[in-house]
């Protein structure tokens, strides 16, 4: 039984998907706009049955996020019960609970991999290096291939980002290297 309501959808591209050959499923793939997630998938359905991976593609996403998440949480604060929390109401936020009953995989894989993006992007302010510059040009692409909805809001988001750090340093001249950095950053990815 599948619960949520896109997994049947998700079910017949893949059944399909499995039907042709690896260049005609690629194709399908990318073309569609949720490319990323359908290769995911299709390489998860070669080792598990193509029903039990879109049945249960849900709960490892919720673990992905659930560990990026605690990432994130202790790159923001130092206090250790935060991190404890915040990794044990991850299951029960409003995204993992969208994701479970509506479907919504390949935005739950973007939204991973901005978390990613995110965890990337603070490194590299710290410690500027040309792997990392491209890693955070890969991710970014990964997510416009996972789901070109969260793209455009990630890249609306790294804007106005970008539009409060420069009005943050127009009043206080001091830090004006660290905006020209983060603006780079933005701009190229």
């Amino acid at each position: 039984i599948l619960v949520s309501a896109d997994a049947p959808v998700y079910y017949q591209w893949l059944d399909y998907m499995r039907g042709v050959d690896v260049n005609s499923a690629l194709s399908f793939a990318f073309g569609n706009d949720r490319a990323l997630f359908l290769v995911l998938i299709y390489v998860l359905s070669f080792v598990f049955s193509p029903l039990v991976v879109v049945q249960f593609v849900s709960a490892l996403l919720i673990v992905v996020f659930g560990v990026l998440s605690f990432f994130v949480l202790r790159l923001i604060c130092k206090v250790k019960a935060v991190w404890v929390m915040g990794v044990l109401l991850v299951p029960f936020s409003f995204q993992a609970l969208g994701l479970i009953y509506s479907g919504y995989f390949a935005n739950m894989l973007a939204l991973i991999l901005v978390l990613v993006y995110l965890l990337l992007l603070f490194r590299l302010l710290h410690n500027w290096s040309s792997v990392g510059f491209f890693g955070l040009l890969f991710v970014s692409i990964g997510v416009l291939f996972s789901h070109s909805w969260t793209w455009f809001v990630f890249a609306l988001s790294l804007v106005l980002f970008l539009f409060l750090e420069w009005r943050s340093h127009v009043k206080c001249q001091v830090e004006v290297g660290r905006f020209k950095k983060i603006g780079v950053f933005v701009f190229f990815t």
